[in-house]
């Protein structure tokens, strides 16, 4: 199996896939970590809380497959 996530500033993607490149499990979840960037230059910790718990979930998906 392999996996990969990826962090962007509105959201957070999850793909696993099993050899060969079969599509396991697709996730997208809206984390708005960006959120208020431009003006403070800092993330906020409301929106790093957000992220923080949907890579806690993602690694739940990853450890079950």
């Amino acid at each position: 199996m392999y996996a990969t996530i990826d962090i962007g500033t509105n959201s957070v993607l999850l793909l696993i896939a099993s050899s060969p490149l079969q599509v396991v499990c697709d996730q997208a979840r809206i984390t708005r970590l960006g959120e208020g960037l431009h003006q403070s230059k800092t993330f906020a910790p409301a929106s790093m809380e957000r992220t923080l718990a949907v890579l806690e979930e993602y690694d739940t998906l990853c450890q079950s497959h």
